[in-house]
């Protein structure tokens, strides 16, 4: 794997061997920061090149419904930061919300220059963030925009860890056989699950109410 300048010249390099997975993973030197492009190249049974690379710092911006709010829906601040969206040093990805029974090598998602266009889709706290750390440290900024409104922690912490925790073992036991079991499932039973729970829900919930009320008229 090679790290290089615009005119192709190696500023990086790495070897490594791959497992029999294929999997390889290489470390380099860290760069200093700079708006410089530079190009990554990653050589074996092919060649894959990845242009526009820039050094600088990368930030995860997690959370819940807070971190999640759009700037395209923060009102005046839109209009106010949608002008000020034209650096294209500040580069952001948007995990997808979707779950999984285990962590996953792969998000349908890619990396987007920030301009006017997609500003209004970035978390509105990250995009600030974003452009107070762009004036205060002068290089360029990555954001991994990663959060779900709603979730708990727990599914955002790795098994290993959580399990460890006497209060949850049991609990994450049983999650982990609900959800195996939920993955061998087809479209179709899956389809019929969701249908039998909404039911039982909403029977649930009208007898619930039918309670409410019935103590409002006693």
């Amino acid at each position: 794997s090679d790290v290089c300048s615009s005119d192709l010249a190696a500023i990086r390099s790495a070897k490594v061997v791959a497992g029999q997975s294929g999997r390889f993973s290489a470390e380099m030197p860290a760069l200093v920061g700079s708006a410089d492009p530079m190009t990554l190249v990653v050589s074996g049974a092919n060649t894959v090149t990845v242009n526009d690379v820039v050094a600088g710092d990368v930030w995860i911006a997690g959370g819940q419904s807070n971190m999640e709010w759009e700037l395209g829906a923060t009102g005046a601040q839109r209009d106010e930061g949608t002008k000020l969206a034209n650096d294209p040093l500040v580069r952001f990805i948007k995990a997808p919300h979707v779950t999984a029974p285990r962590p996953a090598e792969t998000i349908d998602a890619a990396w987007k220059v920030l301009d006017p266009a997609n500003a209004p889709t970035l978390s509105a706290i990250a995009f600030w963030m974003a452009m107070d750390l762009r004036r205060e440290l002068g290089v360029p900024v990555g954001i991994l925009s990663i959060n779900w409104g709603g979730t708990d922690i727990e599914p955002w912490t790795d098994i290993v860890t959580i399990a460890g925790h006497a209060p949850f073992a049991e609990r994450l036991a049983r999650q982990r056989e609900a959800v195996e079991a939920w993955s061998m499932l087809s479209d179709d039973a899956r389809n019929a699950r969701w249908r039998e729970a909404m039911k039982a829900f909403g029977v649930a919930t009208g007898e619930w109410w039918g309670k409410e009320i019935g103590r409002a008229h006693v």
